[in-house]
């Protein structure tokens, strides 16, 4: 779409640098798509800018303010467990830029404690849940279900966690205590 805007957003904005960001610089962007990348100012946030208009601009809840005036079509929560529901309800006052037909919010999580307000949200019926497993990954997984060589190696990572770090990640359960303090 010709002048689309999309923010990919995370309760830190620094911490995208160095996790979601890296992923898309260098297994999703092609040089041949002719995306540039602005790292920001005062006056206009950072973002990658397409030929065709459409931009995403990046950003976090640690500096809300490059958010409230601006209108999207798309946002991605990353790890959006991470955010609170606050800070969620204030993006989906953001989706009014009117390119995208179906402007929405995408979220992405691990398995957290079953009382997270992103799974009660999907609980309530507010959001749709879409799993995803390791499996469906075809840099770990090949169609045929067995895994890559990266795949097999990242499994036994897996398999030698132990408790809650173990059913979450590994077996993707909902479980550990939310704001535990001990």
């Amino acid at each position: 779409y010709d002048n689309l805007r999309v923010l990919i957003f995370r309760k830190y904005g620094a911490t995208l640098t160095n996790t979601c960001l890296v992923t898309y610089r260098e297994k999703v962007l092609r040089k041949q798509d002719g995306v540039s990348f602005f790292g920001g100012s005062k006056d206009k946030p950072a973002a990658f800018t397409y030929p065709n208009g459409s931009t995403i601009v990046v950003g976090g809840m640690d500096d809300p303010d490059k958010v409230l005036s601006a209108e999207y079509d798309l946002i991605y929560e990353n790890e959006g467990t991470e955010l609170n529901e606050e800070s969620h309800e204030t993006l989906l006052t953001r989706l009014r830029n009117g390119v995208l037909p179906n402007m929405r919010i995408i979220a992405d999580c691990n398995p957290t404690a079953a009382k997270n307000w992103l799974h009660l949200r999907c609980d309530r019926g507010q959001a749709k849940v879409i799993y995803s497993r390791l499996t469906d990954n075809p840099a770990f997984f090949n169609d045929d279900g067995s895994p890559t060589n990266a795949g097999a190696e990242y499994l036994k990572t897996l398999e030698s966690l132990s408790g809650t770090r173990r059913k979450r990640f590994l077996l993707g359960q909902r479980v550990g205590v939310e704001n535990a303090i001990y």
